[in-house]
């Protein structure tokens, strides 16, 4: 008969634990945890918490919600987007009040609230939020043109991506097999990201002028 478990997991963990599964390393670059133990084992109830974010926008301000689901409570703040202040605070005991209606914030022990603050803090600190993209894209018309070279000096099949300035990568990659080289055909001000297959290159390269070669090696 199969069996449950009732320890928080997120969606970051499904790639470590198909690595696990089938005998590969985990890259480093993986934020998940593997949750081979639980398969294992489900009746071991490991420190864990799944975490999650919610933008919300009211009265013309920005808030971002912080939630950190333990395996009996969960736990949100709502802070400001640009300073990154404290507006409001979120308790709920899933012990007692799975559907969440009652908050607990004002009335739980001072000793838990104080506890799930500086294990939220740990991963998620206060800080001023901007909607900017980290990769910014404008290779519009009036652009020099200035095609991008990529050489892959590397044993496996590498993808290139293009990146619209809504910060969105296109569909149709540019692949380069071990040994080749690919000439593609760009503007100043693009952007676009190179990775391997099996996750062990991941670069981000604009076109210059004059053109150069891009080489991708391991590293």
């Amino acid at each position: 008969a199969g069996q449950s478990t009732d320890t928080p997991v997120e969606l970051l963990d499904i790639f470590p634990t198909l690595c696990d599964l089938a005998g590969i390393d985990t890259p480093d670059f993986v934020q998940g945890t593997s949750l081979m133990p639980l398969l294992k084992n489900p009746s071991v109830t490991p420190n864990r918490v799944a975490h999650s974010q919610y933008y919300r926008k009211h009265d013309g301000a920005e808030y971002m919600g912080y939630a950190m689901r333990t395996s009996t409570h969960r736990f949100v703040e709502w802070r400001e987007f640009g300073t990154g202040k404290v507006t409001a605070r979120e308790l709920y005991d899933h012990r007692e009040n799975h559907s969440e209606t009652v908050n607990l914030i004002d009335d739980a022990p001072e000793k838990l609230v104080q506890s799930l603050t500086a294990r939220l803090l740990k991963t998620h600190p206060r800080r001023a939020l901007q909607m900017v993209p980290a990769v910014h894209s404008n290779p519009n018309r009036g652009r020099q043109p200035a095609p991008l070279v990529v050489s892959n000096k590397t044993d496996t099949e590498i993808r290139v991506y293009a990146i619209n300035p809504r910060g969105h990568r296109s569909r149709r990659p540019h692949v380069v097999k071990p040994g080749a080289t690919t000439k593609i055909n760009a503007r100043i001000g693009g952007v676009f990201v190179v990775e391997s297959r099996d996750g062990t290159i991941h670069e981000i390269h604009s076109p210059s002028f004059p053109s150069r070669t891009i080489s991708i090696k391991r590293k």
